[in-house]
């Protein structure tokens, strides 16, 4: 038996419904997008080698503003800067720093890690800042809710020897919760 496909499905719908879809898809996206922040870590561009990239947010809580990402991704860092490697640590639009003295929270094995930021960096980042929300945890999404991850995935980056830059390349998705 042949299962139909989410684009045959989403294909079987009515045009208009469609381009609704998609408006809303896109506006949500782009929403999500603007809450997500690059973090790249790559030696030098002068020296050259690996670049690893990955996706954080900044939470506002009482205590401060802290960049939010994986502890898998420090980890990598750390990995690489212990072999002797000279890295630079870049959060969005900042000047690369040092994340290790900023580490205020980890818990490796939920795979999170909370990174304190000075408050004149805050500016300087490309993403809107996220206040802690009213209960913690947060209510878990119930079957049908939309779900909006954004990222900066390593096969959308683009990196340009001649400016010095590298550019992030933005992605975003929506799904259906199923859970």
């Amino acid at each position: 038996m042949h299962e139909i496909s989410g684009v045959q499905m989403f294909q079987a719908i009515p045009s208009d419904t469609q381009a609704q879809i998609k408006k809303i898809g896109s506006q949500m996206a782009g929403l999500a997008k603007g809450y997500a922040v690059p973090i790249i870590y790559a030696p030098p561009l002068q020296v050259g080698g690996k670049i690893n990239g990955a996706t954080g947010c900044i939470v506002q809580l009482s205590t401060g503003i802290f960049l939010v990402t994986a502890s898998h991704v420090l980890e990598g860092y750390e990995v690489r800067t212990r072999s002797g490697e000279q890295l630079n640590w870049q959060v969005g639009n900042l000047r690369p720093y040092d994340p290790l003295p900023r580490v205020v929270w980890r818990c490796r094995e939920r795979d999170v890690v909370f990174l304190r930021f000075l408050d004149d960096e805050v500016g300087q980042i490309c993403a809107h800042l996220i206040a802690a929300p009213q209960q913690w945890p947060p209510e878990q999404p119930h079957v049908g809710d939309m779900i909006v991850a954004a990222g900066y995935p390593k096969v959308s980056r683009e990196v340009d020897m001649s400016l010095g830059l590298i550019d992030s390349g933005a992605y975003s998705g929506h799904l259906l919760s199923r859970v």
